[in-house]
């Protein structure tokens, strides 16, 4: 089955988090599988009780959410580890 991926950079994005979620859960996929990945870089705010709680909302069999948390300060070397996984 094909997929397509969606990896989402966050740290400290709580306000916004929310809707980009729900925007990408209403991207059409052509029947492909969505997994969306949130790689977390040591949020301090409610960023993680955000995504996991939305976690607990999908209700799609063709859609997944994983959370990667990472300690890293500086933006493309969270994006190389996303790249690698």
């Amino acid at each position: 089955m094909r997929k397509v991926f969606v990896v989402v950079l966050n740290w400290n994005g709580g306000e916004i988090l929310a809707n980009c979620l729900r925007s990408l859960k209403g991207i059409k996929t052509g029947g492909m599988d969505l997994e969306i990945v949130v790689v977390d870089n040591g949020s301090t705010d409610n960023s993680l009780k955000l995504i996991e709680d939305f976690k607990f909302k999908i209700e799609d069999s063709h859609l997944r959410l994983k959370i990667l948390r990472k300690f890293y300060f500086l933006k493309f070397s969270i994006l190389n580890v996303n790249l690698q996984f």
